[in-house]
């Protein structure tokens, strides 16, 4: 049976050649010879087994707002979680599914009378993407939250619950993709009032929608060093506005290399390249990437959802 016979007989949803550009969240990208799009966790798990089990190789993402797609051909299938939306109540905490948005994550907990990480609301990333790459902003990252993950073990093609104190986190970091396909999250409530926290997600909101470029992006590009930002380099620097192709540095936030129309990933990375050399020439500062980059040739089964 092959893979698109497999899909249409379980029902999963897919389509063939997709834009990328329409799936990034920075609306860069070729082509994808098959995305699949799994609705909930027996579709994800039943593909993902098929996968493994055939030696296929995959990726799974979400929305993609921190994954620089390549610009040819993907030869691969990819693994679209996004439709999987469920966010249920147990033993006292919120349970996400991998595609689920960290907003909608947020306006959940409130009505299970939870305080949400409300300094992560807005952000665009999935609970799956954000797990993988410890998310945060204004001090909170997504760990100081997480109870459990539900993980899919490829080699063992079973599902196992990982306990949070059984997981390492650092900054932007974690371990969790090496221990499988992060299928749902469990997050504890903060202190405080649920009026407050509301309004604080409101403002975090408005406070991130100030600072940072109107224009498509993959959000910050590259880690903090130490406790200074990326941006302030960038930006001392006189690298805002540089510009390749549709690809530049905002002229907003030094930090978000933005796509001003019909950016490709050649010149995302070339403005990339660039900033890198010239912090690196200004101040002897080697900036690391924060967004995963893609090659064409790139057939990875472990993944982030993001």
């Amino acid at each position: 049976m092959g893979l698109c016979t497999f899909l249409e007989h379980h029902g999963i949803d897919y389509k063939l050649n997709e834009s990328l550009k329409r799936l990034s969240y920075v609306g860069i990208g070729g082509t994808a010879s098959l995305v699949a799009y799994p609705k909930n966790r027996g579709e994800l798990l039943c593909l993902l087994s098929r996968l493994c089990k055939k030696g296929i190789p995959y990726k799974v993402v979400g929305n993609m707002s921190n994954v620089l797609a390549p610009d040819g051909e993907w030869k691969i299938c990819l693994v679209c979680a996004k439709r999987m939306r469920g966010v249920y109540f147990e033993q006292g905490m919120a349970v996400a599914e991998c595609g689920v948005p960290l907003s909608v994550l947020c306006r959940k907990m409130l009505e299970f009378n939870l305080v949400p990480p409300k300094e992560l609301f807005g952000i665009p990333a999935t609970v799956g993407g954000a797990v993988y790459q410890n998310a945060g902003a204004y001090g909170l990252s997504i760990s100081d939250r997480l109870s459990f993950v539900d993980l899919y073990d490829p080699r063992e093609d079973r599902v196992v619950r990982v306990d949070r104190s059984e997981l390492f986190f650092s900054y932007r970091r974690s371990d969790v993709s090496s221990r499988g396909i992060l299928l749902s999250a469990g997050f504890v409530g903060g202190e405080g009032d649920l009026f407050s926290a509301e309004q604080a997600m409101e403002e975090v909101a408005a406070r991130r929608m100030a600072s940072q470029p109107a224009e498509r992006s993959l959000g910050s590009v590259f880690l903090r060093v130490g406790d200074t930002s990326a941006a302030y380099y960038i930006d001392r620097c006189g690298c805002k506005g540089y510009r390749i192709g549709d690809a530049s540095v905002s002229e907003k936030h030094a930090g978000f290399i933005v796509n001003e129309g019909n950016a490709t990933a050649r010149d995302f990375l070339a403005v990339l390249d660039f900033v890198k050399a010239r912090v690196l020439q200004c101040f002897g500062v080697a900036l690391q990437t924060e967004i995963e980059i893609i090659e064409e040739t790139e057939g990875a089964r472990w993944l982030r959802f993001v």
